[in-house]
């Protein structure tokens, strides 16, 4: 496995998250789980300032003597508190946000910062704000996190983004068409994946599935049926899946204990490309509200 290509995201750190809700590990035990990662090869890690205590934590990590800056990747994402902004207050209070998390960080720069939603560049100034925080040292890198193809498509369009972070799982199909991929790393784009598992959707048992969730019952059933005539767990079918895509740079991935962390440490290298057709080749036609977790 090559860990160079796993991002620890760390939502799961700071605050309850995802549809199984799980217990949020103590700030010990967090720190314990950063460290092994790291001495595991991961070297990225993402974070946000909307992510409860995560940033604070990933500070108190960086701090850890066994730690070299230098040799970790750091990307936070701001979210601006209000939308009805004048122009020029945009670019302070982007710099405001953005010294709050590096402070919680202890760090002097970020490797990259995010729009923690695409809808933020219809602000009158926006990104032209997100600009100055690369020009005044602040950040290496800028980018926006996105929910669709099409906002991803009006990013590529822009100049001076360095990356792009999308949803993409086994169910996807929306990001095959049109070349999205492509376009990207033409451009020089870093492409980050996250909700992988959807969430923890992909890792649920029917039978655990939440009454308000019961719409993507069939498609679940389908995905561990393929898993299981192929002689896969639906952990490694899921995140193979994507890590051996060839247009994504990264996997953005969460864990909240080291059970989990050595899962995603110990996934086998093999690549399993009669899965990966299977995967392709079903969910052509897929309720949107199955890849939108913001809509469960």
């Amino acid at each position: 496995m090559n860990t160079a290509k796993l991002c620890l995201g760390t939502v799961q750190l700071g605050m309850k998250y995802g549809i199984q809700g799980s217990a949020k590990p103590s700030t010990e035990q967090a720190i314990e789980l950063l460290l092994k990662a790291y001495k595991g090869g991961i070297s990225s890690f993402d974070t946000a300032s909307a992510y409860g205590e995560a940033e604070t934590i990933l500070g108190l990590f960086l701090s850890h003597p066994e730690v070299d800056r230098s040799k970790v990747e750091i990307i936070t994402k701001v979210s601006l508190s209000a939308h009805n902004i004048a122009r020029e207050s945009i670019r302070n209070q982007m710099e405001t946000e953005l010294s709050s998390s590096l402070a919680r960080l202890g760090v002097a720069y970020v490797d990259g910062c995010l729009f923690h939603n695409a809808k933020l560049l219809s602000l009158q100034g926006g990104y032209d704000a997100l600009l100055r925080l690369k020009e005044k040292n602040l950040t290496k890198q800028i980018g926006i996190s996105v929910y669709t193809p099409e906002e991803a498509m009006t990013i590529l369009s822009l100049k001076g983004i360095d990356i792009i972070q999308i949803p993409y799982n086994a169910l996807d199909r929306r990001w095959d068409n049109p070349d999205f991929f492509l376009m990207a790393h033409e451009k020089g784009i870093r492409v980050f994946a996250r909700s992988v598992l959807l969430q923890g959707l992909l890792m649920m048992s029917l039978e655990m599935l939440p009454d308000k969730m019961q719409f993507a019952k069939d498609v679940l059933n389908e995905f561990h049926t393929i898993c299981q005539n192929f002689g896969v767990i639906p952990f490694e079918a899921a995140v193979g899946f994507v890590f051996n895509h060839p247009g994504i740079d990264h996997i953005v991935f969460g864990v909240d204990n080291l059970d989990q962390l050595d899962a995603y440490l110990n996934l086998p290298d093999k690549r399993n490309i009669s899965l990966e057709k299977a995967f392709r080749s079903s969910w052509l036609d897929i309720d949107n509200r199955i890849l939108r977790p913001d809509l469960w």
